[in-house]
């Protein structure tokens, strides 16, 4: 074999190795695992802008609930105080008419300069779950009576704009309380910020169910080894998004303090 056939050989295997190696940009961004989920416009869109919009939801509690006019987007976004020395800013439920698999979320948030959080501790945000006897408030799950996804919050304090999310996890192996998975990245206040969370649980048994991140479009978190179904129980499929404010942990806020959400979307 002359040197120029060799030459013209591995000039072809280099192509062939390379474009094999070679991901898109929505590869890298970690869209392409749910693409039949988030494809289009989304099934459910709630503007959150009118009191209207709050009879889509199992209301718990909504005191700290009122609709705010915003002069930069032009339309009413849904406000959410957190009073101090209190907990909650808000109780909702949003129930499917049926379970799902797999479900993707999007809101969009909204932190003043002010928004903040007691050291060392969170403020809880929405996610998805099937709560029953298990999966919320230290009841520990055993994949058989619940288990939930929610995204948290905190201020670190070491800068204007030292905010990170992460998951806060009720799940087959979790500890006393939920497991806390932290994002990549910060979130910045004063300035709209898209959120993203994809749940797909796990067949009934295996350590295959996946949870994502996003912010702002890019991708801060992924983990696809989650159990939240023990084998029998194939009914603790995903039932609801907990579109909850909470403080804590045990610390309430300590000051009163309010945040922004408007346009809650669904992908399943």
């Amino acid at each position: 074999m002359t040197s120029f056939i060799k030459y013209i050989l591995l000039l072809i295997f280099s192509v062939v190795i390379g474009l094999s190696c070679t991901t898109t940009s929505e590869e890298r961004s970690g869209t392409s695992n749910v693409q039949t989920l988030k494809a289009g416009e989304p099934q459910i869109h709630v503007p959150l802008d009118n009191e209207n919009d709050l009879n889509e939801f199992v209301v718990g509690r909504q005191e700290h609930v009122s609709f705010f006019d915003d002069p930069g987007l032009e339309r009413k976004v849904k406000k959410v105080e957190v009073p101090e020395e209190n907990h909650y800013g808000m109780a909702m439920d949003y129930k499917f008419d049926e379970g799902q698999e797999a479900v993707h979320i999007r809101w969009f948030q909204y932190l003043p300069e002010k928004w903040t959080t007691v050291r060392g501790n969170h403020m809880k945000f929405p996610g998805l779950a099937h709560t029953d006897r298990h999966g919320w408030g230290g009841r520990q799950t055993a994949g058989t009576g619940g288990w939930s996804v929610r995204t948290g919050f905190r201020d670190h304090h070491a800068s204007p704009d030292s905010i990170t999310g992460e998951f806060y996890v009720y799940h087959m192996g979790m500890g006393r309380w939920g497991s806390i998975y932290p994002w990549e990245g910060t979130v910045n206040r004063g300035e709209w910020t898209a959120i993203e969370n994809y749940v797909r649980v796990n067949t009934p048994g295996e350590a295959d169910g996946v949870i994502k991140a996003w912010v702002n479009g890019d991708l801060v978190f992924e983990k696809s080894d989650l159990r939240f179904r023990a084998i029998g129980f194939e009914q603790y499929d995903i039932s609801e998004i907990l579109w909850h404010i909470y403080h804590g942990g045990a610390p309430p806020s300590e000051v009163d303090q309010h945040l922004y959400m408007r346009d809650l979307e669904i992908w399943y």
